[in-house]
C-alpha cells in the first residue's frame, strides 16, 4: 500500500481531520524510521498483537507468566491504542471517557486519581489538563510510551513529587505498588477496561479498596468484551457480579453507571480529607522526570 488509507465516506468525520496523521507522528517520533504503511498495517486492527499472543500465550489455555511476558514485551496493543490520540480540540475517546471520570471525582469532591492500566496516557494527560492531580500505571513498552509522551506534552512530574496539573508515571502493576500507593496523595483509582486482562481480578479490587483513603473512589468499567483477542476468559463472570463483588469488598455506589462505556463510580465508607500539599523530594531522591521504567 502507497498512499495513507482510504476510509471511505462512512468513515468517522474524526478521522478525516488528521486523527490517523496524529497517531503516525506520534508513533514516528517514538519509533525513528517507522513508515507510515508500516504504522497503518500495524495500528488498524488486533493482527500483531494477536501475533505476539499466539507467540507468547499460546493457543491453549493461557497461563499467568504468559500473560505477564505479553504485557511486558509485545507492542500490539501499543500500536493498537496508537488510534485513539487525537489533536487538541478534535473529539477523542480518551478525553471522552476523561470526562466521565471526571464528572465522578467532581461528585466525589477528589482531585487526585490513579489510572491503573491507564493505555497509553491518553486519558491521564486530559484529565491533568483539568487541572487533577494525575498517577498513571501501566507496563511494558506501552508505559515507556506513555511517560514519553506525557514529557513530549511537559506535564510530567517526578513520582515523587504528585502535583495538580501534571501527571507521575509509575511501573508496578502489582500490589506491592498499591501498597506502597496506600496513605498518599491518592483519593481515587480509574481502571477502565483493566480487569479483563488480569489474572485475579478480584485480588486486585481488593488491593484497590486497600490502598484508598476513607471515601475514596474506585472508577471502573463494569462490562467488556469477551471476543477481544486479549481478554482472559476466566475474568468474564465478573462483570455479571460486579455488584456483588464490589459490595462484598466494602464498596458502595456513588451514583449510577453512565451507559455508553459502562464506566461507573463506587466508593470506600468514610469521608474523604482534601488533598494535602505535594511531598518534599528527598535530598538525594531516586526518581526523577527522566527516570526510565523499568520491565
Amino acid at each position: 500500500m502507497n498512499d495513507w488509507p482510504k476510509l471511505g465516506a462512512d468513515a468517522p468525520d474524526v478521522m478525516e481531520k488528521g486523527a490517523w496523521d496524529y497517531g503516525y507522528e506520534l508513533a514516528r517520533d517514538y519509533f525513528p524510521g517507522l513508515g507510515r504503511d508500516d504504522f497503518y498495517n500495524f495500528a488498524r486492527d488486533y493482527t500483531l498483537a494477536i501475533a505476539e499472543w499466539e507467540s507468547i500465550v499460546g493457543l491453549g489455555e493461557p497461563r499467568q507468566e504468559d500473560v505477564d511476558r505479553f504485557y511486558g514485551e509485545g507492542v500490539g496493543l501499543l500500536f493498537n491504542l496508537l488510534r485513539h490520540p487525537r489533536p487538541l480540540g478534535v473529539w477523542d475517546a480518551d478525553e471522552d471517557r476523561g470526562n466521565v471520570t471526571r464528572r465522578y471525582l467532581n461528585l466525589a469532591g477528589a482531585r487526585s486519581i490513579i489510572d491503573f492500566g491507564g493505555g497509553i496516557g491518553g486519558m491521564a494527560l486530559h484529565l491533568a489538563r483539568c487541572g487533577f492531580q494525575v498517577g498513571y500505571i501501566d507496563a511494558g513498552e506501552t508505559a515507556r510510551f506513555g511517560e514519553w509522551w506525557m514529557r513530549r506534552e511537559g506535564l510530567l512530574t517526578p513520582r515523587w513529587e504528585p502535583k495538580p496539573g501534571k501527571v507521575a508515571a509509575y511501573y508496578d502493576l502489582g500490589d506491592t505498588l498499591l501498597g506502597d500507593l496506600a496513605g498518599r496523595p491518592w483519593q481515587a483509582i480509574a481502571a477502565l477496561d483493566v480487569l479483563e486482562h488480569v489474572w485475579e481480578p478480584v485480588e486486585l479490587l481488593r488491593a484497590f479498596y486497600d490502598a484508598l483513603p476513607p471515601g475514596g473512589i474506585l472508577v471502573m468499567t463494569r462490562h467488556s468484551f469477551k471476543d477481544h483477542p486479549t481478554h482472559l476468559a476466566r475474568t468474564f463472570w465478573l462483570f455479571e457480579e460486579a455488584d456483588r463483588v464490589l459490595a462484598e469488598i466494602g464498596f458502595v455506589p456513588l451514583t449510577r453507571p453512565e451507559g455508553h462505556y459502562g464506566i461507573g463510580p463506587w466508593r470506600k465508607a468514610g469521608v474523604l480529607a482534601p488533598l494535602p500539599a505535594p511531598p518534599l523530594a528527598p535530598a538525594d531522591g531516586p526518581g526523577t522526570e527522566t527516570d526510565a521504567p523499568q520491565s
